[in-house]
């Protein structure tokens, strides 16, 4: 019985899948005995030893399958979309009235080179530091961002520049004339 125990264990009880497995100790300890007899002829004597020899524990792991609980893995994943930045022709539909619009994108072409698909200007004349699609001076930019509403805005801030474009041309008096050097460019 117990070499039928120890050989099952030995074979791996563990194996299977989803086996949770428990330690344990089991000792089996092995008492071996010889008897030894021996006769002299000469005298009648009989010499009986018995040897006892133990043999130190040996240690089994003791393995008692358990089924896994059930389980359930959940995986989210999350998409985040970065929206395209506005083309130059999307914000001067958002910032300019329609009849406006024709006359906003000639002014942006005439002063910085803008094409209606741009989405971002990195123009600067360098003798003026006029900068953006519609070249903003910078000596002005400051208290002309905040009158427009977007204090703080770089003068290379897409929105912004038009932000204030569109600001000049309908709140100042001087409207268009903001843009009079480059008039003969846009005015056809």
């Amino acid at each position: 019985m117990r070499a039928a125990l120890f050989a099952l264990l030995l074979t791996g009880c563990s194996s299977q899948v989803g086996a949770l497995p428990i330690s344990g100790q089991l000792g089996t300890t092995t008492t071996s005995t010889t008897t030894t007899t021996s006769t002299t002829t000469s005298t009648s004597t009989s010499t009986s030893t018995t040897t006892t020899t133990t043999v130190a524990p040996v240690t089994v792991p003791l393995v008692v399958e358990r089924p896994m609980p059930s389980t359930t893995t959940s995986t989210s994943t999350t998409t985040t979309t970065i929206p395209e930045a506005p083309t130059l022709t999307e914000l001067v539909e958002v910032h300019f009235l329609p009849e406006d619009r024709a006359w906003a994108m000639r002014v942006a072409f005439c002063e910085s080179s803008a094409q209606g698909r741009d989405t971002h200007s990195s123009a600067v004349n360098k003798s003026s530091g006029a900068s953006g699609w519609y070249q903003h001076l910078p000596k002005f930019w400051e208290e002309r961002s905040i009158a427009a509403g977007v204090p703080g805005a770089s003068m290379f801030d897409p929105e912004a520049n038009v932000i204030v474009a569109s600001w000049l041309f309908y709140k100042t008096p001087q409207g268009a004339g903001h843009w009079y050097p480059s008039e003969s460019c846009w005015s056809n």
